[in-house]
């Protein structure tokens, strides 16, 4: 209808600026960016000195990646028309695409002293954020709190930029203001949940994420209750819940590490063991081997156990008890020589390692007795 109207209007008289800005702004609304120019270009030929028509030419080059050209639209509005806030945003816009945060800022800046416009602070927050300044990146997001109370967006990103700087209390308090104005929000009571899971207030967690879970079944927010009835010792409800995580995302590994401990405790070991040998496809569980090999020496696996203490072993050398297993996994295969250096290794690093002190004098006791038999 729009383009209906500017179409009539240059008919009528085709030196009409509000016409091609008309069709401008409808075809940047309909994304035809490429036909937005062509208006613009028109109306340029007879005024020049058009300030909107250079904000709308510059705002579709943007969107058609012509960062430099736009560059220079938004320069010729504001040289027009230095109270033009859209074009000084649109400059810092196209400047911070560039990574040249400097003048993106400058231009952030210049448009914030005309007024407070939201999309110049959200801009300049993350860009506070993104030369590591967090403080400055909350004081933005504080500024948009202020002009938007009940904004759950504007509230979770205060949130997460409070965590980053170490204020929990001050984090959960948005959280809460969060759930007051949606209490359904999700994101909102997942990150609550996982303050609370820090606290170690696990009640509080399976609260939180049960009203979740009953929007939406999520798996990372059944991993993590899953993880909070395990502290709780409910280890069926925490297997449950991890299954049903591992159900939705097959490639979370972090489940099946999980899990994994929840089976140790359910005696479950070699089902414990299929699931760390699946963790370890994630490379932030390797500990799993460690875990994997305290099962396989438990079920006397000797062989396999010590290839996975000396898989640990390789990743962190400075373990004593890495050492101590092993040395049990090599006595049970009769690699004498073997156990007692990697008994000499873990004493080395841990000189007040009871075990490994009576796990040596018990072999090289039974080494010499034998010896003396054979004698």
């Amino acid at each position: 209808k729009v383009l209906i109207l500017s179409d009539k209007l240059k008919s009528i008289r085709g030196d009409i600026s509000s016409a091609y800005l008309l069709a401008a702004e409808a075809y940047i609304a309909e994304k035809n960016y490429k036909k937005a120019v062509i208006e613009i270009n028109k109306l340029l030929e007879y005024d020049l000195e058009n300030d909107h028509a250079y904000l709308l030419r510059g705002k579709a080059k943007t969107f058609l990646k012509e960062i430099e050209k736009a560059i220079e639209d938004f320069k010729s509005a504001i040289t027009i028309n230095k109270e033009n806030v859209e074009a000084n945003f649109y400059l810092g816009f196209c400047y911070s695409s560039l990574k040249d945060y400097y003048k993106s800022i400058k231009h952030l800046d210049e448009a914030l002293s005309k007024e407070k416009y939201k999309p110049a602070l959200e801009l300049r927050s993350e860009i506070k954020l993104a030369i590591d300044d967090p403080d400055a990146a909350l004081s933005d997001i504080e500024t948009l709190v202020k002009l938007n109370p009940n904004s759950t967006k504007y509230l979770i990103r205060s949130s997460e930029l409070k965590l980053r700087l170490y204020d929990l209390a001050g984090s959960k308090e948005d959280l809460e203001k969060v759930l007051k104005v949606d209490s359904e929000n999700i994101n909102a009571l997942y990150m609550i949940s996982k303050l609370e899971f820090n606290e170690k207030k696990f009640k509080n967690v399976i609260k939180y994420l049960t009203r979740a879970t009953a929007i939406k079944l999520d798996a990372d927010i059944l991993q993590l209750r899953g993880r909070a009835f395990y502290h709780l010792k409910d280890f069926q409800s925490a297997s449950k819940d991890l299954s049903k995580a591992i159900d939705i995302n097959p490639e979370l590994y972090s489940a099946f590490y999980f899990r994994a401990k929840v089976k140790e405790e359910l005696k479950d070991n070699y089902g414990a063991i299929t699931d760390y040998t699946k963790a370890l496809n994630d490379p932030k569980f390797i500990d799993a081997y460690y875990s994997r090999g305290k099962l396989r020496l438990a079920l006397k696996e000797y062989n396999a156990a010590s290839k996975d203490f000396s898989k640990a072993i390789l990743l962190k050398n400075n373990e004593a008890v890495y050492y101590y297993l092993r040395a049990q996994c090599y006595n049970g295969m009769e690699k004498t020589f073997e156990a007692v250096e990697d008994l000499d290794k873990a004493i080395s690093i841990n000189n007040k390692f009871v075990q490994a002190y009576l796990l040596r004098g018990i072999i090289c006791t039974s080494h010499y007795l034998i010896w003396q038999l054979q004698l």
